[in-house]
């Protein structure tokens, strides 16, 4: 029935996607539409047919698949054995993800069917003396109700046809046949021929209105499509002419008569087994006797020649050791010999001269060994996509993701800890390594660092690495071409190293400018005096740490170190909070290392703000010490709530599970094996009860090593929606008001691996309470087996965190053609859009002169978009050479979409963007300088589409230099005390920094005006650029405008061109430019943080770096 309803909607033969839904094993639709795609899905599944690709284990109430996955869905025989609760549900996936017809046939509650199956079920339960398992299953949960049915289908505004199929009589009178041959197997060849012979004679006419045992229901969103099924419905049938109650009835009757001599027949088998069996019993045993016999003989014999072979061995072992024993006395004649010669050889060298005089040289050398570890050349093995070049150390990359793996020379080991990386090499672009590290877990982005940037010269580096590594791999390029590695080499550079090395660098220094050779000297002699060798130390390195370990280290101890005052002070103002709310700390538990669970459970018990509780589920953990470190702090504090799951759920249900325990106001997450900063819980009741409508809190978080020690800060921005597409950024600590969490109905099944990321991106869709701590309250562990080392190794967990973002795309932007894919990097992604095909980009450059610039941009402008309904408005503001007047003529008669517009006024950027836009066409506008060149080719498609996203202002790209550095990747308003390029001079890598990626779209307050997108109608609304700004500071001033509207400017990182910034006007800076900035860049110039950036982060450098204690703005 489904397959032929399935033909009559088939447009034009083409192939059609299907889901069938309940199919198990017999996979019938698939014989029956071979050349369509079938996937079959089922609550029940063999084990031996689960690895098939095209059967799903799954649940159809709870599909997690987008809508229109399919082209047809077809469900028979299941909706009845559907719980009556969720057969609503089941209606709203299985017509959801139809794009053309949902096909359901089931039995209905309707006059006459229920009577028919208890009729059915009494005749196999007298047969058998049980029920028949699915009629059971139909009496318990009920028949839907056909009524009910359509209402329903009638609520979710979809078109319905109802068919009714199967005369009640004739099934009930074939369902008893089929009973009775599973009771005689007389019966079999019968039913057999009756069953072929309703398929292909009565099947096709036997239709009816009334009185039918079972309904097809076809639904469907377009008309259309039930109009070809209504007329195939419609088309008159044959009457049924087979008198089939007679011969069942004669059937039934014979069934006593066959069940009697089936009784019999049984009852002789018995008796002749009962005898047989005897037989066996007595040839067994005598054979048991016989094995037996044979064995002790066996035995006897191989004893034997077990110790005729030990005589014989022995013997030869005793020629064997004599002969050897010859030898050896041999060799001691001979070594006494040559000890003689040689001792009389070397009391000659320890009297010579030459020894006398190199005495003090080899104890400088035993010195150097004791203090300076040996260097670590290791060797670069190809691995994939390289090839060794001609000459040494030369090689070629063949792809964009070459690289090789790192090996030490035999018996050295590669050094942990603290190291230094010493490298040398070229490549015909720009050689900027990156080193993968494997401690045990596997190669992942949480352990690379970037090794900066190299032209031929030597490169030394600093690194914290893992104390045990098992494997390093090396990618020197992204991209195919020549490179060439001279040297690689690491050394173990310890506290001890650092300090001698750099002690040896300054010593080379003072003999090379011999007049601050006294200085140091005295230099010296203070620190010794005063601090002695430590003293001495600890200045050598402190003058050597940069932005690293060290650095944090110095910045925890000035800006993040708890004093027992400090505590006093906390305790005292929770007592005055206004609210103390109560706040549930959620932790899913599964064979965590004991020792890391003890200690998260600790930084929870040790918290200031004492109103908590803590949640855990341990998901069916198999080590038994994990309960018994739950059961101990339980018995501990009666502040933790446990539940002990029975079968292990994974990550998603065992955090709901531990959310059934909660009953706080607020709910916070951590993991099994993290910490809590002891200041967490009461700066989040702070904020609080500061802002009462607060629905989520997220906080900045590091990381720990299992030693304790905190390095790899994370300082976020302050929410940012765009951010959120680009990468799961909020990361830990996030607290969500318990009702928002109860709306949102826990984690989400099917997305394990991102379900974090996805409960973030749903709450986003919910609420715009959402507000950022800047504190580092979360601590994340580093561990062989933590989320931390292993998470970016698992590719599910990516897509799964690509599907959250595409649902928080269409939840967010219902109205938008946009969707998600895959980013440059791992875990990493970024929107794509698609636009209206009479959607006008107008592109609006100033100009003056230089057409050596304004030429190659507009060439490119031209060359290299993939969108094509553009117009490039160039206004001309007092240019005067002839070869600019040249150009105009030449570019607007070769493209019709090029004009130039006369500007003669005084050089005003916002007045001549202004007089562009009044221009302008365009349902978007790009203000562009004339001295970029477009380098993306789908830049204005990214431009555009966000653009007109309803809750985005303004839109720039990640510019760069000529030399490839980052010349813009957002503004930071404040930064230097005005308005600074974030990143500046940096190279545009994907890499860990105390702030986000540069080449990641995010949020910012503002963009730079050399490339930024508007969409017409809210730069009307905002009022245009402001002409009070002579050259610079209007397009920071309109990000503010659009901010302060509540709209969010992006960053757009995949837009990317060369900017070669101001070369056709003055770099002059008008000091009305500087009053007017003062006063409109206001409240974040000066006294307010700009909220996309980080108060702990240093306002004085581009590049993001900690900021000095005693370097603070009012947040």
């Amino acid at each position: 029935m489904a397959a032929r309803a399935i033909e009559r909607v088939r447009i034009d033969g083409q192939p059609l996607t299907i889901l069938e839904v309940g199919a198990n094993t017999h996979k019938l639709l698939g014989r029956l539409l071979p050349h369509d795609r079938i996937i079959y899905l089922d609550r029940e599944v063999p084990e031996e047919m689960r690895d098939q690709q095209d059967i799903i284990l799954g649940d159809a109430t709870e599909l997690a698949l987008p809508d229109g996955s399919f082209d047809v869905v077809v469900t028979l025989d299941v909706f009845e054995h559907i719980p009556a609760d969720k057969r609503e549900a089941f209606l709203q996936h299985t017509t959801r993800i139809a794009r053309l017809l949902t096909v359901i046939g089931a039995p209905f509650d309707e006059p006459g069917v229920q009577e028919a199956e208890k009729k059915a079920n009494d005749f196999w339960k007298s047969l058998f003396g049980y029920p028949y398992r699915w009629l059971a299953e139909h009496e318990e949960e009920g028949l839907p109700m056909l009524d009910w049915t359509k209402s329903k289908l009638d609520d979710l505004q979809l078109n319905y046809l109802v068919i009714g199929h199967g005369d009640l009589k004739l099934w009930t009178e074939l369902i008893t046949a089929h009973f009775a041959k599973e009771y005689v197997d007389a019966l079999r060849p019968v039913v057999a021929e009756l069953d072929r012979h309703y398929q292909q004679v009565l099947f096709d006419n036997d239709f009816s209105d009334s009185s039918t045992y079972r309904q097809f229901v076809f639904v469907c969103r377009q008309p259309k499509v039930l109009e070809s099924l209504r007329i195939w419905s419609d088309t008159p049938t044959q009457p049924v002419n087979i008198d089939i109650g007679h011969i069942l009835s004669t059937l039934m009757e014979s069934i006593p008569v066959v069940a009697l001599e089936k009784a019999s027949e049984v009852k002789r088998s018995d008796m002749i087994k009962v005898e047989l069996d005897q037989a066996c019993k007595e040839i067994d045993d005598k054979s048991v006797e016989s094995q037996n016999l044979h064995r002790d003989l066996t035995a006897a014999l191989a004893k034997n020649n077990t110790l005729q072979s030990e005589i014989s061995r022995m013997r030869d072992a005793g020629n064997i050791c004599k002969a050897e024993l010859d030898e050896v006395r041999r060799d001691r004649d001979n070594k006494s010999i040559e000890t003689l010669n040689f001792s009389r050889e070397l009391t000659k060298v320890h009297g010579s001269l030459s020894w006398n005089i190199t005495k003090p040289l080899r104890k400088l050398s035993a010195l150097r060994r004791r203090l300076m570890p040996p260097r670590v050349t290791l060797r670069l093995q190809p691995a994939h996509e390289i090839n060794i070049g001609e000459r040494a150390g030369a090689f070629m990359s063949t792809g964009n993701d070459p690289y090789f793996l790192l090996t030490p020379g035999i018996f050295r080991v590669i050094p942990g800890g603290r190291c230094l990386v010493r490298y040398r090499g070229s490549a015909a672009s720009t050689l900027s390594p990156q080193l993968y590290v494997d401690d045990g877990a596997g190669f992942r982005e949480e352990l690379s660092f970037s090794l900066g940037v190299c032209n031929g010269n030597t490169v030394d580096l600093r690194l914290d690495l893992p104390a045990n590594i098992k494997a390093l791999r090396l990618d020197p390029l992204s991209e195919p071409g020549e490179f060439s590695f001279e040297l690689f080499e690491m050394i173990k550079a310890d506290s001890k190293w650092e300090a001698m090395n750099l002690l040896l660098n300054k010593g080379v220094e003072s003999l090379r400018n011999p007049k601050t050779l006294g200085r140091r000297f005295s230099g010296l002699f203070k620190l010794l005096r005063h601090g002695g060798l430590v003293g001495v130390k600890e200045y050598l390195l402190k003058q050597h740490s940069s932005i690293d370990t060290y650095q944090y280290a110095e910045w925890i101890r000035d800006c993040d170190t708890q004093s027992e005052a400090n505590r006093q002070i906390m305790l005292a103002e929770v007592e005055i909070f206004p609210v103390r709310p109560l706040i549930s700390v959620v932790m899913p538990v599964y064979n965590p290392p004991v020792e890391l669970l003890d200690k998260a459970i600790h930084s929870v018990r040790t918290q200031i703000y004492p109103n908590w509780e803590l949640c855990i589920a341990d998901d069916a953990s198999s080590d038994p010490d994990v309960r018994r470190v739950i059961d101990r702090h339980i018995a501990e504090d009666s502040r933790i709530r446990v539940k002990f799951r029975e079968k292990n759920g994974h990550i998603s249900e065992s955090t709901n599970s531990a959310l059934e325990l909660a009953s706080g106001d607020f709910v916070a997450f951590l993991d099994h094996d993290d910490l809590l900063h002891p200041e967490a819980l009461f700066h989040v009741a702070a904020m609080i009860g500061a802002s009462p409508d607060v629905e989520v809190i997220y906080t900045d978080e590091d990381k720990v090593s299992i030693e304790g020690v905190r390095s790899d800060p994370f300082f976020k921005p302050d929410w940012s929606p765009h951010l959120a597409i680009s990468q799961a950024y909020l990361g830990h600590l996030v607290c969500y008001k318990s009702s928002l969490i109860k709306r949102l109905g826990g984690l989400r099944l099917g997305v394990e691996g991102a379900q974090d990321h996805d409960l973030w991106l749903r709450a986003a869709n919910q609420t715009q309470f959402i507000k950022h701590l800047p504190k580092v309250l979360y601590h994340w562990r580093m561990h062989a087996g933590s989320t931390a080392s292993s998470g970016s190794a698992k590719p599910y967990a990516h897509e799964a965190g690509l599907l959250a973002v595409r649902e928080y795309l269409k939840t967010r932007y219902p109205d938008a053609a946009i969707d998600a894919i895959s980013g440059e990097h791992m875990f990493t992604y970024r929107a794509r859009f698609c636009l209206p095909e009479n959607l006008l980009v107008s592109i609006i450059i100033p100009t003056k002169d230089k057409v050596e610039l304004l030429g190659p941009c507009i060439h490119g402008i031209l060359s290299r978009s993939t969108w094509k309904n553009i117009e490039v408005i160039v206004l001309d503001n007092n240019s005067t050479e002839p070869e600019t007047f040249s150009y105009f003529n030449q570019i607007q008669k070769e493209d019709a979409r090029v004009r130039v517009v006369n500007c003669p006024i005084p050089f005003n950027w916002s007045r001549l963007n202004n007089i562009g836009a009044q221009e302008a066409n365009g349902d978007v506008f790009v203000f562009l300088n004339n001295d970029t060149d477009v380098i993306s080719e789908d830049w204005l498609e990214q431009l555009a589409g966000y653009a007109l996203l309803p809750d985005v202002g303004t839109v720039g790209g990640l510019l760069l230099f000529d030399d490839g550095t980052i010349q813009h990747s957002g503004v930071v308003v404040g930064m230097n005390e005005w308005a600074e390029h974030v990143f500046r001079g940096g190279l545009p890598l994907h890499r860990n920094s105390p702030f986000v990626s540069p080449v990641l779209t995010r949020n910012v307050l503002a963009v730079t005006g050399a490339c930024v997108a508007i969409a017409r109608d809210k730069f009307n609304e905002l009022g245009g650029f402001d002409e009070e700004f002579i050259i610079c500071g209007s397009d920071v001033e309109i990000g503010l405008r659009a901010h302060n509207r509540k709209l969010f400017n992006v960053l757009c990182a995949e837009v990317r061109l060369y900017h070669y910034e101001s070369k056709t006007r003055t770099p002059h800076v008008p000091e009305n430019d500087f009053i007017q900035s003062d006063k409109k860049y206001a409240p974040y110039r000066l006294h307010v943080t700009d909220p996309f950036f980080n108060p702990n982060l240093d306002l004085h450098s581009t590049s993001p770096k900690f900021k000095q204690a005693n370097d603070k703005k009012s947040d």
